[in-house]
């Protein structure tokens, strides 16, 4: 799943990155952004289909820890 702030999944604010964080905690255990099912990126998608919402990277992301760079948030997740 990805997470972003709008279809062009610009920038997060300072406020929009601390309820991300708190995602992360309760995900992970710790806001990092870099290790476990929670992953934040400054690269944004190359495109976003609205009929089937299909997220595409042109190439794997590289995950960062939160900052106002970041455009986006991945959540890895399976059923248990």
């Amino acid at each position: 799943m990805v997470l972003c702030k709008s279809s062009a999944c610009g920038q997060f604010t300072s406020e929009e990155l601390a309820y991300l964080e708190a995602f992360d905690t309760t995900i992970d255990g710790s806001a990092d952004g870099i290790t476990g099912r929670v992953k934040a990126t400054t690269a944004a998608p190359n495109t976003i289909s609205s009929t089937s919402w299909l997220v595409t990277y042109a190439s794997d992301p590289t995950f960062t820890a939160f900052s106002t760079s970041t455009q986006a948030v991945l959540y890895y997740f399976d059923r248990k």
